[in-house]
């Protein structure tokens, strides 16, 4: 992190290190000095990247997730090793069953050392998966209740809050080792659940750009944006002053040639400027000096948020300066539903972001949008955006394309496409459908069988899971070794029957396992209303009555389910489900069974169904409930 600490300008190497064998420096830190995981650099490699000449640009061997881009380039010689660490992860969560994909993205930019970013970027990933499975089934259960819950978006930020805290607090345990040093600015990207989240402590910055159109997903934490907070902290604690700095800001360094004269200031609680006489206590230093990028908190560091510190002390006094700075990172959310072809998230240390802004990163972006093919443009993106920032060497110095100063930190960028983490969602969501809440109208059916004037909303899974149960346990009566696959019931009305509430004279019912929303009207049973369950085997040897099976046309979509009928709404209060058995030869047809709430079927991962045209024997099972009462409706609303 170029000029984040004074002594940065100095080009001292501030990183612990001990002679090895053969007179080699080497790192005494917890983790050794590295590049990114996923850029798979040997040794030979590492050394090569590390050329303050040249600067070589590096980019991953191997493509990653959603043919996502990464670039970095070293810095002009401020610092030995690159200070920036990148990681791109991919995590699960799981409540139940159902399996939830979330997407990590993270930069650290290290300064005073690489310790800190090198350890954050070890570990922050798993301390945030941790406490994100510690809310998993809230999180789930909120996003089930409403796919926008604000209280889904609270568990997953406090998740990234305390987890920023803890990294922090690894970090310092670390240094009382001696196995970390320095700090490091923290950006990390979270895609779950069909939203992005943004955490961001330290001034490296993230934007998503679509089209032409910038949106900022982060802001920089520096002394210069957060002077109020760091002033009013020295006003309610001025023992951490060291009598040495003063909290009030004047419009110009003062001397003692001020004294007595009245100068424009501004108090830890002001946004505008008054007029002071000038005293003694006056003529201290200010705590906050310089503006903008030179903006200083006791002359020393330039970055107010991010990990580690706790060793750093002002470079003249040494007071400790780690009270002022804080690990709380901001926190932005970024609804992913209306995401388009090339929009997408770039995130970039303050190497990219000092010398580029916003508009010139989507206007680069889509000029290689209009040169590269899908699985190249990001990734050859990012590599113009580090080269962009870069320059060219002429001279001994580094220059932009108009002849501006380049950036001489350290420089990395990921680019990171949005649309098809969009699409990735909702192709879960189709994946996890089954598990999703039925909406009940309130005069359909009340599970307590009382009346309500909301809706009632029944857990799918927790009413199929008991019909299953049910199921399950006859089987293990009858020492029954395999088992059939129940999920949920689709009406098919019969031609004369033009009534949607009357299914007494026979309709006939689709045993669906796809795993799938419904497309017509599913039948749902009041579970507490089955008296009984009877399994009965039987041989159909009518040709007119295996038909169906052969109907589907399976061979026309490899990928299909199967899909059962014949089940038969009886009139006295019983429904009967006709299932091909799963002992049935193996034969030309193969199709994956759905794993199913509260059912193990570990073992029918790739099962085989046997379908003959030939043949017209097949063994079934039918399973028999008999209810209390007719107590079963017909629903169609589903959220």
């Amino acid at each position: 992190m170029f000029s984040k600490l004074k002594n940065a300008f100095t080009g001292a190497d501030t990183e612990t290190a001990v002679k090895g064998q053969g007179g080699r420096e080497t790192m005494k830190y917890a983790y050794p000095y590295a590049r990114p995981h996923f850029l798979n650099l040997n040794d030979d490699e590492i050394q090569a990247s590390m050329d303050h000449r040249l600067r070589p640009i590096i980019n991953p061997s191997q493509r990653l997730v959603n043919n996502s881009g990464y670039a970095e380039c070293i810095n002009g010689g401020k610092s030995k090793y690159n200070e920036d660490q990148a990681v791109c992860h991919q995590g699960v969560l799981q409540s139940g069953s159902v399996k939830i994909p979330y997407l990590y993205f993270a930069l650290f930019d290290g300064h005073a050392g690489v310790g800190a970013a090198i350890c954050a970027a070890n570990q922050l990933h798993h301390v945030i998966h941790q406490r994100l499975v510690d809310a998993q089934d809230d999180i789930w259960s909120e996003f089930v209740r409403d796919t926008n819950s604000e209280t889904r978006h609270n568990l997953i930020i406090g998740a990234l809050e305390i987890s920023f805290n803890v990294m922090d607090d690894i970090i310092k345990e670390e240094l009382i080792r001696k196995q970390s040093n320095g700090g490091c600015t923290a950006l990390v990207a979270i895609s779950l659940l069909g939203f992005l989240y943004v955490a961001n402590a330290g001034d490296s910055r993230a934007v998503v750009c679509s089209g032409n159109k910038v949106h900022n997903m982060s802001n920089d934490f520096t002394p210069e944006t957060e002077k109020m907070r760091i002033r009013q902290l020295a006003q309610l604690k001025p023992n951490l002053l060291g009598n040495d700095y003063t909290y009030y800001e004047y419009i110009r360094p003062l001397n003692s040639n001020d004294l007595g004269k009245r100068v424009l200031f501004k108090d830890s609680f002001m946004k505008g400027w008054t007029y002071k006489t000038v005293v003694l206590e006056d003529l201290k230093p200010s705590l906050i000096t310089g503006q903008g990028k030179r903006s200083r908190v006791m002359a020393t560091i330039g970055v107010t948020r991010g990990f580690g510190d706790h060793d750093l002390v002002s470079v003249h006094q040494r007071i400790p300066i780690k009270p002022f700075l804080t690990c709380h990172p901001e926190i932005q959310v970024y609804d992913l539903k209306d995401a388009k072809k090339h929009d997408v998230l770039v995130m970039g240390t303050d190497g990219l972001w000092d010398v580029i802004d916003g508009a010139t990163v989507a206007h680069n972006f889509n000029e290689a949008v209009q040169i590269f093919d899908e699985k190249e443009v990001y990734i050859s993106a990012a590599t113009c955006l580090v080269g962009a920032a870069r320059g060219s060497s002429k001279e001994q110095q580094w220059v932009l394309k108009n002849g501006k100063t380049a950036s001489v930190d350290d420089i990395s960028v990921f680019v990171v496409p949005l649309y098809q983490i969009a699409k990735d969602y909702k192709r879960m969501l189709k994946t996890i459908s089954l598990r999703l809440p039925i909406v009940l109208p309130n005069d359909v059916l009340n599970f307590n069988n009382e009346s309500s004037s909301q809706n009632s909303v029944v857990a799918r899974s927790s009413y199929i899971k008991s019909v299953v149960e049910a199921i399950r346990e006859k089987q293990k009566c009858r020492q029954q070794d395999r088992y059939s696959d129940l999920c949920f019931i689709t009406a098919d009305q019969t031609e004369n029957d033009s009534s949607c509430n009357d299914y007494s004279s026979g309709a006939m019912l689709n045993i669906n396992i796809n795993g799938g929303l419904p497309k017509d009207d599913f039948l749902l049973i009041n579970v507490q209303s089955i008296d009984s369950i009877d399994i009965l085997d039987e041989t159909i040897s009518n040709k007119d009555d295996i038909s169906y099976f052969e109907s589907l046309e399976l061979e026309d979509n490899p990928h299909r389910f199967l899909n059962l009928k014949k089940v038969h709404l009886g009139t006295s209060g019983s429904i009967e489900l006709l299932l091909l058995d799963n002992d049935v030869n193996e034969g030309d047809y193969r199709f994956r069974s759905r794993s199913f709430p509260g059912v193990d079927n570990s073992d029918s991962k790739n099962r085989k169904y046997h379908v003959s045209r030939n043949r017209t024997r097949k063994q079934v099972t039918r399973y028999k409930l008999k209810l209390k009462s007719n107590d079963f409706k017909l629903c169609n609303q589903i959220v």
